[in-house]
């Protein structure tokens, strides 16, 4: 469009100057007719000196004015270079402004893909926990008395020696310390 626009600029400079040089010629032609027709005519008619003499001051004003459009027609051209310099100019920020929103729309796709998976990882964290507190609060139940008083436990040390299990024996040891410690935070995540 810009391209047409210049070339569009050009081929009315050239016209214009064409038809300036035609105006020109067909002015000059007129002139030298009318001098001829002057001439013939100058034995009936009689011309002031003054008409005749303001002739060619007419004929440097008509240079005068072809002069001025030709300035003009200059100076028409050379704005509408700038416009189309502008334009580019305009057309060059354009790009610029799309690719930093296809960029921005790319960072918010990635953005948005780490803020799922981020989400996903948080979910799997909450079922996780969730399945942990129910594995400690079904072992908390009172369905399963593994919690036992103190004067249970100092029995089952007395009986130790003779069963072979007891208090001291590490397997055994392990699970009543973590029935323990699921007794109480069951306790507390009831309160």
């Amino acid at each position: 469009m810009l391209m047409q626009l210049c070339d569009y600029a050009v081929a009315l400079n050239h016209q214009l100057k064409g038809e300036i040089s035609e105006l020109g010629c067909e002015i000059i032609g007129r002139m030298k007719v009318e001098k001829v027709a002057i001439s013939s005519r100058n034995q009936t008619i009689h011309l002031s000196q003054d008409e005749i003499s303001s002739l060619p001051t007419n004929l440097d004003s008509i240079w005068e004015a072809i002069r001025i459009t030709e300035e003009a027609v200059m100076e028409n051209q050379k704005r509408l270079l700038e416009h189309v310099a502008e334009l580019k100019k305009m057309q060059t920020l354009g790009q610029q402004v799309s690719e930093r929103i296809e960029n921005l729309e790319k960072s918010s796709w990635q953005s948005q893909k780490m803020f799922q998976a981020v989400a996903e990882r948080q979910d799997k964290s909450d079922g996780q926990l969730n399945a942990v507190k129910q594995i400690i609060l079904d072992w908390s139940e009172p369905k399963l008395p593994m919690v036992q008083t103190t004067e249970q436990h100092q029995s089952m040390e007395v009986n130790a020696s003779a069963s072979g299990i007891g208090a001291y024996h590490t397997d055994t040891a392990n699970l009543m310390e973590f029935v323990v410690i699921g007794h109480t935070i069951s306790l507390n995540y009831r309160s």
